[in-house]
């Protein structure tokens, strides 16, 4: 079921995408955010991925927790890019701080790689970073859905 998902959301973001090149003015902003970056949807975990993770780092997660964690993270990196593909003066002064945050934590290697930091996660969504979350983020490079990419201070997640 989470690869049908998963495929079928990658058909319709196509199709969002499309309609709103033909639209026009009412939203640029979301084709001119696709044209910036890419946000690929990240396949949800099956149930065979979940069982051959080994139990040290699964703990007492669920899958239902790690494809949570994966729909905040594509909903995060959809807002992020929303806003870096606005031009700076028609963003609010939330937004541009923002914006400035963002362009702060990312570097020349990854500047056409969508990626984001906890911060990021906590302002877009309301899902809360414990330690089971982190925990899940852990489970999430294991099976290869995100890189941790560490430099300058931050801890950058970058979509695989």
């Amino acid at each position: 079921a989470g690869a049908r998902n998963s495929a079928s959301g990658s058909g319709s973001s196509t199709s969002t995408s499309s309609a709103s090149a033909a639209t026009g003015k009412s939203s640029g902003l979301t084709s001119a955010s696709a044209a910036a970056v890419a946000v690929p949807p990240v396949a949800y975990v099956r149930v065979d991925e979940f069982e051959a993770v080994p139990q040290y780092l699964r703990g007492r997660l669920s899958r239902d927790l790690l494809n949570s964690l994966l729909e905040a993270m594509h909903e995060t990196l959809q807002q992020k890019y929303k806003i870096l593909a606005t031009p700076r003066p028609m963003l609010n002064e939330v937004n541009l701080k923002r914006y400035v945050a963002f362009k702060e934590a990312e570097t020349d290697d990854l500047a056409r790689t969508p990626f984001f930091v906890e911060e990021d996660l906590k302002a877009f969504t309301t899902f809360k970073l414990d330690s089971a979350a982190r925990s899940a983020l852990t489970v999430l490079r294991h099976l290869n859905r995100i890189k941790e990419s560490r430099s300058e201070g931050f801890v950058r997640y970058v979509v695989c």
